[in-house]
C-alpha cells in the first residue's frame, strides 16, 4: 500500500487499498488524522468530503485529489 503525500495546502495524504477484493482510495483526514474511505465522486471533487460527523473533526472541504496527487 502507497501513501501519497498531498501539498501541504491541502494537507492529508491518500492510500489506495483492497478490501474484500474490491479497490477503494481513502483520504487520512487532514482534520483528524484518520483514514476515510473515499469514492470516486470524492477523489476527484465532484462533491466534498464532509468529516464533520466525526467527534472534533471540523474537515468540510472539496478538492480535486486525484489531480492534486498527479493521478491525471
Amino acid at each position: 500500500m502507497n501513501v501519497i503525500m498531498l501539498p501541504t495546502s491541502v494537507g492529508g495524504a491518500l492510500r489506495h487499498v483492497i478490501r474484500d477484493g474490491c479497490p477503494l482510495w481513502q483520504l487520512r483526514c487532514p482534520g483528524c488524522g484518520t483514514w476515510a474511505d473515499i469514492d470516486d465522486d470524492q477523489l476527484h471533487g465532484r462533491v466534498t468530503v464532509d468529516h464533520t460527523n466525526q467527534e472534533g473533526c471540523w474537515y468540510h472541504e472539496t478538492h480535486d485529489f486525484a489531480a492534486l496527487a498527479g493521478m491525471r
